[in-house]
């Protein structure tokens, strides 16, 4: 599973005080077995009713769009031709992604090196691991030694990124299948399946 979004601070009645949030803006995710090829899928989601910009403050509003443009290469809310879920359905999306990716022999959501993916895993108790510890390069590593096997399709929605390679969820998922499907018989299986309680 693979998110992007933005990082905001949400300040305070006086302006003063203020929490750092962030806000999925897309999630990508493919069912990893060795047996068959899957192929990735990912969501978008609308932010309009989670963030108003009018009430932003001018350094917030500046962070979001400097993201928009040279991180995330989405813009802040959907297009009008873009398929948007509800914010509010995320947590549910993901629980039943998570169910549909179970295998009897692997039950846990893999993510590579991202906060935010554990963070939300934890917080819907989904088990999951970082493919970081197992030594699994980042995304743009993959693509420069040719570990990619797949055709990366994106979502459709990104701009272009002003220097490196896009990040879209759609096509970093399909690269770390890839990574699995090349690496997975280097691992117990029981790394990757949480003891049931």
């Amino acid at each position: 599973m693979d998110i992007d979004g933005f990082t905001y601070r949400l300040y305070d009645s006086q302006g003063h005080r203020y929490t750092t949030q962030f806000l999925v803006r897309e999630l990508g995710y493919v069912k990893f077995d060795p047996k068959n090829e899957y192929v990735a899928e990912s969501y978008h989601f609308n932010l309009r009713g989670r963030l108003n910009m009018s009430k932003c403050p001018p350094e917030v509003k500046k962070t979001l769009n400097y993201q928009s443009k040279n991180v995330v290469c989405l813009s802040i809310f959907p297009g009008n031709d873009e398929s948007v879920v509800d914010y509010k359905d995320l947590e549910d999306l993901v629980q039943r992604i998570y169910q549909f990716c179970c295998r009897s022999d692997a039950n846990v959501v893999a993510y590579k090196g991202g906060e935010h993916e554990k963070e939300l895993l934890d917080s819907l108790k989904i088990p999951c691991l970082d493919l970081q510890g197992f030594a699994c390069p980042k995304y743009e590593d993959l693509i420069n030694l040719n570990q990619v096997y797949s055709s990366l399709q994106e979502c459709g929605y990104h701009t272009r990124p002003r220097k490196g390679v896009l990040h879209c969820p759609k096509m970093e998922v399909t690269a770390y299948k890839d990574w699995l499907m090349l690496n997975h018989k280097s691992y117990s299986t029981a790394a990757f399946a949480e003891p049931e309680v």
